[in-house]
This record gives C-alpha cells, structure tokens and sequence, in this order.
C-alpha cells in the first residue's frame, strides 16, 4: 500500500515537489506503523498533520497554478475542495467509531490512492506551464 514519489509526479515548482514528498512520507510512515501493529496509534496523529499541511500546500499549489497560468487550475481548486470535505468525513468517522483497523485500512487506502492519482493527474500538469 505503500506510496512513492517519482520524478514523473513533478510540478516543476520544487517547493511543492517537497510538499508532495513529505505528503507522500507521511503516509508511508502510517502504512509502516500498520505494519507494525502500531496503526490505530498512529492515525490520529497524521490525520492532524495532514489536516493543516493540506491546506497550506493547497494554498500554495492553487497560488502556483494562477501565477502561471496553468488550464488545470479551476478543477485543482475544485478537486482540493473535494477531498477537504472528504477529509472532514474521514475525521468525524475516526472521531465517531475510533481508529478502529477496518477505519484505519479505509483510510490509509483511500488517501493514498488519491493523493497519488491527484499528483499525477493533475498537479504534474503544472509543468509544463511552469516551463513555459
């Protein structure tokens, strides 16, 4: 279940390429403590950091978008909307039921999967308007 950044996931702005990194370590970190029983413990503490990193790199990425001008910038913004609100859902469940393993697993799969499908999908699109 693990995660990796590639060179291919580039939006040639390396501040964000940092953010996505450490965004992507982060999540590995939870997928290593699953593996180690320690998972539910974990949980917590990663769904806070992602909580305010998120918005801060979204901010940041959505302010790079619009400096260049980039095409993918209205459905960024929209698909950055999106998982802030699902974000939210995820937290009231973790809160409602605790860090439950079937919750834990939930989660680390479908942040996983859309962090990485949203980096190449759309933020690496960047790119080229980057360089431009």
């Amino acid at each position: 279940m693990a995660a990796k950044w590639t060179p291919s996931m580039s939006t040639g702005v390396a501040e964000l390429d940092k953010q996505h990194q450490e965004l992507i370590d982060r999540l590995n970190d939870l997928t290593r403590a699953m593996i180690d029983g320690h998972g539910t413990e974990k949980l917590g503490e990663t769904l806070d950091f992602l909580g305010t990193y998120a918005v801060n790199h979204f901010a940041a990425e959505e302010a790079q978008m619009a400096r260049h001008r980039c095409p993918m910038e209205a459905a960024n913004k929209k698909a950055h909307a999106d998982f802030v609100k699902r974000f939210g859902e995820i937290q009231h469940t973790v809160a409602a039921n605790g860090a439950t393993a079937t919750v834990l697993i939930a989660t680390m799969r479908e942040l996983s999967t859309w962090l990485v499908s949203h980096i190449q999908g759309c933020d690496a699109k960047l790119k080229s308007c980057v360089q431009a």
